[in-house]
């Protein structure tokens, strides 16, 4: 699993750019990026090919210093969340394989995850202040209308992200 750093994100981190390697399939690679909710530091995870959007507010240190196993932990939990079936879940952890840090994913990726954050400033009414998880504010990221990198139709981030793992995974 490919975990692309944007430039605020690395210099927050003081990490110096990662390489990118090809991956198989951009479903199996997300874009992470820092920003601000409510004055605290948040992170925004957006995968790279469906759009399918996850915010952890206010993150502590010692979250941010195990960061590639946090995303990776909270991507499971949004796809259980999000009621992927529970065979696709634990395929897709292992097809995606473990946590790396990588530069960002290009520039289509990056324009999904430019519109989420512009999304999440939308949404961010329905943020809970008490909490690192953010259910009910991931549910209305992923249900607006958007473009997504592996997508030539309009629709939305859930809708993308089923028919990814129906492509990658309905046969088996």
């Amino acid at each position: 699993m490919q975990l692309g750093l944007t430039r605020p994100l690395q210099a927050f981190l003081k990490s110096p750019l990662p390489p990118c390697r090809e991956s198989p399939d951009l479903a199996f690679c997300w874009e992470l990026h820092l920003l601000r909710t409510a004055g605290r530091r948040g992170l925004l995870l957006v995968n790279a090919s469906n759009r399918f959007a996850i915010y952890l507010h206010a993150l502590q240190k010692n979250e941010w210093d195990r960061l590639p196993e946090l995303a990776a932990e909270q991507i499971v939990r949004a796809l259980e969340q999000a009621d992927v079936p529970r065979p696709w879940v634990d395929r897709y952890r292992q097809t995606a394989g473990a946590p790396e840090l990588t530069g960002t994913h290009g520039r289509k990726p990056v324009a999904g995850l430019n519109r989420a954050v512009d999304s999440l400033r939308f949404c961010e009414a329905h943020l809970d202040a008490d909490s690192m998880e953010q259910p009910t504010l991931d549910a209305l990221l992923n249900k607006i209308p958007c473009h997504a990198a592996g997508f030539t139709e309009f629709g939305d981030a859930m809708g993308f992200l089923y028919a990814d793992l129906e492509r990658l995974f309905s046969g088996q």
